[in-house]
């Protein structure tokens, strides 16, 4: 998307918390989707994937829970 913001890593994680505690729970192409809505793009080749990746990180550490396959 022209004139998005790249994120990933702990910016990344800190987007997503923030747009599932405001919206609650999102698919990953919802969140993916949200976030091109608030101006930024996920840094990498398959972005629902790094999502994955990012959700995956927060859902160890007891930050956010998984609902549903892919969610």
């Amino acid at each position: 998307r022209a004139g998005a913001t790249f994120v990933h890593g702990r910016r990344l994680r800190a987007l997503c918390l923030v747009l599932l505690e405001r919206f609650g729970a999102q698919s990953l192409a919802e969140l993916h989707v949200q976030l091109h809505h608030h101006g930024f793009a996920v840094e990498g080749r398959r972005p629902v994937q790094v999502l994955a990746d990012t959700l995956g990180y927060e859902h160890d550490r007891g930050r956010v829970a998984r609902v549903a396959r892919g969610v």
